[in-house]
């Protein structure tokens, strides 16, 4: 029987929003977390969890992220590309301490040093291929190869899907192209999808290798179009992609040493 990893930041931010005017009893917030567990349980027909929390205090992102960016870049230009990774999101809900200690008191949690929690599930669900069952409503977790449940109510129908380690791949080098607006890293502006999608060509075609390259040629292309130090430019639009990328990735197994909780930044293919 698998476990399953829910991603209790998003249980937790769910359980503890309401209206302004809205009276919320610290009852119904422990009520909400035990639905979202007991409906992933009825849908994947699996008994046992983990509730995967972020690290409260440190981001390794936000590390990633330095003044550098500015550097060369005309004023015209740098609203779209600064990054402050996930400043647009504002203060949790006022019962979301609450929903974390019913999480705590409840529930078996996994956190790791400096991680979120899309991270821990990633770092588990690849370490023990098979054993896990990932349930989040973040697309991001599409990036992590093996069993995922989107429990969002427009997607939840679909039960539990494999996704491929081509898929996952995939996934993960669109998001260093296209960026995410929710979580303030922009990647390439104005690439959407379906630009990302003719970049890379049709998924499992393409080695991660031959799509680096075809990121690489891209950030460059923008880049040279944008940059005042053309001679500069190169080097610039490679170092930007490779931050994008590592705010992008999701861990994997491979990416963090839980033993000794040592994180390897994601370098790209050879």
């Amino acid at each position: 029987m698998k476990t399953l990893l829910i991603d209790a930041d998003i249980a937790a931010y769910v359980a503890a929003l309401k209206k302004p005017d809205e009276v919320k009893t610290d009852a119904q917030v422990a009520a909400s977390i035990d639905g979202l567990v007991k409906f992933c349980r009825d849908w994947t027909q699996c008994e046992d969890v983990r509730m995967c929390l972020s690290d409260p205090l440190v981001n390794f992102r936000k590390t990633l992220v330095t003044a550098t960016y500015k550097c060369g870049i005309p004023d015209e230009h740098r609203e779209h590309l600064d990054v402050d990774y996930k400043a647009g999101r504002g203060d949790k809900p006022e019962l979301y301490t609450v929903a974390l200690r019913h999480i705590h008191d409840a529930y078996p949690v996994l956190q790791l040093p400096t991680l979120e929690a899309d991270d821990v599930m990633g770092i588990m669900a690849t370490a023990e291929p098979g054993k896990y069952i990932i349930c989040s409503s973040d697309k991001d977790m599409r990036s992590v190869p093996g069993p995922i449940f989107n429990f969002h109510a427009k997607h939840y129908s679909k039960g539990v899907e494999e996704i491929s380690l081509e898929e996952a791949n995939y996934n993960f080098y669109r998001q260093v192209l296209t960026g995410d607006p929710v979580d303030s890293y922009h990647g390439i502006p104005g690439c959407g999808p379906a630009k990302a999608n003719n970049l890379l060509g049709p998924v499992g075609q393409a080695s991660e290798a031959v799509m680096w390259a075809a990121i690489a040629r891209a950030y460059k292309a923008y880049f040279s179009l944008k940059l005042v130090a053309a001679e500069d430019s190169d080097k610039f639009a490679m170092d930007y992609a490779l931050t994008q990328a590592r705010l992008a990735r999701i861990l994997r197994c491979t990416d963090y040493d839980v033993a000794d909780d040592t994180l390897t930044l994601w370098t790209p293919p050879a």
